[in-house]
C-alpha cells in the first residue's frame, strides 16, 4: 500500500527519495511559523525573477500527520489543491484530493477538505492541477477504465470558483496515458492549443499539445532538462518551469529547480537549483508554482521544522523586478 501511495504522488520517483521512512504519526502540533526574514534566490529567471522570501509552514488547517504533496493554487491564488494520505470518509480512497480556501490573499487557510465524488473515488487519486482559466482540474487516478496504473484525468467545472462543482473526470487517453504510470500534470494555455506537462515513470518529464477543453491534440514528446526531473509546474505565461529531482546523489537530497525559456515553444533553459531559502537540508519536493510566478507551494519531509507530520506544505512568495 505504501508503494501505492508513492506512484501516485511523484509516479515512481518519490520512492528512491524517502525509502526507509517509517509511517509514524507525528505529535499534532499547531505550526505558528512567522518567518519575515528573506533570502536571496537567484532563479535563473530570464524575465525578472526576484528573491524568494523564506518559506512559511502552512498549519494544520492544510496539514496533519500524514503526507501532503502535489500543491497547487487556484488562478486567484485563494484555492489549494493538493493530496494527502490522511483517513478518508468512507467509500474513498487511500490517497484523495483536498482543497483549502481562503477569502483573500492575505487571509489565512481554512480548514481543507475532501472533494469527495467524482474527483476521489475507492482507488487513489492525487497531483491535482488547475487550468488558468480555473474550468479544468487535471489530475492522476487509478480508477477504472483507464490504460493501465495511474492515468491522467480532466473534470471541468462551471464555476471557476466552486471548488466542488466538478463533474466526471474524462481519461485523457492512449496520446497521454500508457500501461505505466502518469502524474504531475501542469497545463500552460496559448493560442489554438496549450501545452500539457507531467511526469511518466522514469523521472522524466513530457509534455502533449491540448486544446483549451481539455481535449489531447497530439502524442506527448520528452523534454530533455539534462537529467532526472520529477513533477513540472509551469507559470501562465509558459517562461518558467519548476521541478524536483535528487541531482546530488545524497539520501533526502531532493530539491527544487527552476528552468526558464523566452517565448512559448523556445527550448526550457538548463535548469538551475533554487537554492536557499527554498531547498533546505531535506527532502524538497513537488514544487507548484502560481500563474504569476510570485508563490511557490512545495512539500518538506518532517525533518524541517515545524512539522505536522511525514510531509507538509510550505508556501513561499517574492517580489519580481
Amino acid at each position: 500500500m505504501k508503494n501505492r501511495f508513492l506512484f501516485i504522488v511523484s509516479v515512481l520517483f518519490f520512492a528512491t527519495i524517502i525509502q526507509g521512512c517509517k509511517r509514524e504519526h507525528l505529535v499534532d502540533q499547531r505550526a505558528a511559523s512567522t518567518a519575515h526574514e528573506s533570502g536571496l534566490i537567484t532563479a535563473a529567471s530570464n524575465h525578472g525573477a526576484g528573491e524568494w522570501n523564506v518559506p512559511v509552514h502552512l498549519g494544520s488547517e492544510v496539514n496533519s500527520p500524514f503526507r501532503e504533496l502535489g500543491a497547487s493554487l487556484s488562478p486567484d491564488g485563494l484555492s489549494l489543491y493538493f493530496n494527502s494520505d490522511r483517513p478518508a470518509p468512507p467509500g474513498l480512497g487511500f490517497v484523495d484530493i483536498y482543497v483549502s480556501h481562503r477569502a483573500c490573499i492575505d487571509c489565512p487557510w481554512e480548514q481543507a477538505q475532501n472533494l469527495g465524488a467524482p474527483i476521489n473515488g475507492p482507488g487513489d487519486d492525487g497531483t491535482p492541477a488547475l487550468s488558468h482559466d480555473g474550468h479544468l482540474l487535471f489530475f492522476s487516478s487509478d480508477r477504472g477504465d483507464g490504460l493501465g496504473g495511474l492515468d491522467l484525468w480532466v473534470s471541468h467545472r462551471q464555476n471557476p470558483n466552486d471548488d466542488f462543482g466538478w463533474e466526471e473526470p474524462v481519461n485523457l487517453g492512449p496520446l497521454v496515458n500508457s500501461a505505466g504510470h502518469e502524474g504531475s500534470p501542469s497545463f500552460v494555455g496559448g493560442g489554438e492549443h496549450g501545452e500539457l506537462y507531467f511526469g511518466r515513470s522514469g523521472s522524466r518529464i513530457w509534455v502533449a499539445p491540448v486544446s483549451q477543453h481539455g481535449v489531447v491534440l497530439g502524442p506527448a514528446v520528452e523534454i530533455d532538462l539534462g537529467g532526472d526531473a520529477n513533477g513540472a509546474s509551469v507559470t501562465k505565461d509558459g517562461r518558467e518551469m519548476v521541478f524536483w529531482a535528487n541531482r546530488t546523489g545524497r539520501p533526502g537530497g531532493a530539491e527544487i529547480y527552476v528552468s526558464t525559456r523566452n517565448h512559448m515553444g523556445d527550448p526550457w533553459s538548463t535548469p538551475v537549483n533554487v537554492g536557499a531559502p527554498v531547498n533546505s537540508n531535506f527532502a524538497d519536493l513537488e514544487a507548484g508554482i502560481s500563474d504569476d510566478g510570485n508563490t511557490l507551494v512545495f512539500s518538506v519531509a518532517a525533518n524541517r521544522v515545524p512539522s505536522l507530520g511525514l510531509n507538509d506544505i510550505w508556501i513561499s512568495t517574492r517580489v519580481r523586478h
